[in-house]
């Protein structure tokens, strides 16, 4: 596969409406904002490569590089996404799935935003087989683990608005993919619901498995010591969709070879101080 051939999107990053009618921006202000939307881009782009959620850069499946050119009263920046893996689909469905999911982190996020995110990533081939609950619970945990994990690249990457200019907008050929003013720099700054933000990322074996009750025992990764046979461990309710495959299961398989396993779960704390895990998805570290 040529560089050319694992490109998935090509976009343009317009500031646009500088402050002053000036074709200058604040250095600090700018890399910021390219930091913030190049970790997005990544972590967005990752997911529809390869289904899987990174949460740390050196899980990142795609590269984000650029080019700039500075016009009258705007800035633009080319950006390229480039897969570092075969896509599972066409380049062209990806892209179209992509551009829904930047649409949304990038928007009011009203029901609107996020109906017209779900239905787009329900296209992935990896949901086509799933009933249509499932695929709906599936995508609606994707999107808020997304808009967990993006918020502060989103911030970052919207951080001009208002000071240094009036909207940033990503551009795919003629279509524009977001426009984002300050009523969007507000919305995505907005404290998210506790309901979600309390999702976070853990890498745990698996002690206990049982498939019947979808429950376990897990053990996190820094608790963990081969050389001790009672390490700590917690109970973990799986409520994740997978669970029930079975092809492809990252629980059993992780269960069976004793693999570390990447989750993402609630941690939930009883009134007696006992702590467990609600836990929404998974996969095998490589």
């Amino acid at each position: 596969m040529s560089a050319e051939d694992s490109i998935i999107a090509k976009y343009v990053i317009k500031y646009d409406g500088l402050a002053c009618e000036e074709h200058v921006i604040d250095l600090s202000a700018f890399g910021t904002s390219l930091q913030g939307l190049g970790d997005t881009l990544s972590i967005a782009g990752t997911y529809v490569l390869t289904g899987q959620i990174p949460v740390k850069a050196s899980d990142y499946k795609v590269k984000v590089y650029t080019d700039a050119k500075i016009q009258a009263k705007s800035i633009d920046v080319y950006a390229f996404v480039q897969g570092l893996q075969q896509a599972v689909g066409t380049i062209t469905g990806i892209k179209e799935i992509f551009n829904s999911i930047l649409s949304f982190l990038f928007s009011k996020m009203d029901k609107n935003d996020s109906d017209t995110a779900r239905l787009a990533i329900e296209k992935l081939s990896w949901l086509a087989e799933q009933s249509d609950k499932a695929r709906h619970s599936e995508t609606e945990k994707v999107l808020d683990i997304l808009r967990v994990l993006t918020q502060a690249s989103n911030k970052k990457a919207l951080s001009p608005v208002g000071s240094q200019c009036s909207e940033l907008k990503l551009i795919d050929s003629a279509e524009t993919v977001f426009n984002a003013d300050q009523a969007v720099k507000a919305a995505v700054s907005k404290s998210i619901p506790q309901s979600v933000s309390k999702l976070s990322e853990y890498d745990v074996y698996l002690y206990e498995l049982n498939k019947i009750n979808c429950s376990c025992k897990l053990c996190k990764q820094e608790d963990y010591d081969e050389n001790f046979d009672n390490p700590k461990t917690y109970p973990g309710k799986i409520v994740d969709e997978n669970f029930k495959s079975q092809n492809g299961n990252p629980y059993l398989d992780a269960f069976a070879s004793g693999k570390l396993l990447h989750i993402v779960a609630k941690e939930i704390t009883s009134k007696s101080g006992a702590v467990s895990y609600s836990i929404s998805d998974a996969y095998l570290d490589e």
